[in-house]
């Protein structure tokens, strides 16, 4: 399976403005049962922030007003939308996060923000691969998983 057929697509990824305060970020989490959420300046990603992100700015006592910019992961780990599962999984291993921006591989805009994938997703397609066995399951699904997103 690659990326491209188990990610949140760009579409139906949480987002926030760099200067969109963490009260707003608190807000889509709890609501919209997400683990992280992308900042995007234009249509570019240049952070995320996670429920590690938000614990920490509680520890250090941040105020609700404080900006995602000031709490965000700059460093963004990224994969490929072309690379399959398993290479993926070694991404999250290397560098030890939960959270992956996905970058298109081919297209219009090769490098261009595409949408999300975290380590449970990853691990969601390895148990439906396993219970597929013997078969093979297609390449590509064209939907983030068999599971409806909550609202």
């Amino acid at each position: 399976m690659l990326v491209s057929g188990f990610m949140v697509p760009r579409d139906k990824v949480y987002s926030v403005a760099p200067t969109d305060p963490i009260r707003d970020i608190g807000n889509i989490m709890a609501n919209k049962y997400v683990g992280a959420v992308v900042v995007l300046s234009g249509t570019e990603a240049v952070g995320i922030v996670t429920k590690t992100d938000m614990t920490r700015a509680f520890m250090e006592q941040r105020t609700l007003s404080t900006q995602a910019q000031d709490i965000m992961k700059k460093n963004l780990v990224t994969v490929q939308s072309t690379m399959s599962r398993d290479e993926a999984a070694e991404v999250f291993e290397r560098f030890g996060v939960h959270h992956a921006i996905v970058l298109q591989g081919t297209g219009a805009a090769p490098g261009a923000f595409a949408g999300l994938i975290s380590a449970w997703d990853v691990a969601r397609e390895v148990v439906l691969d396993s219970k597929a066995w013997p078969w093979t399951r297609p390449t590509t699904s064209g939907q983030h998983g068999p599971f409806p997103r909550r609202e």
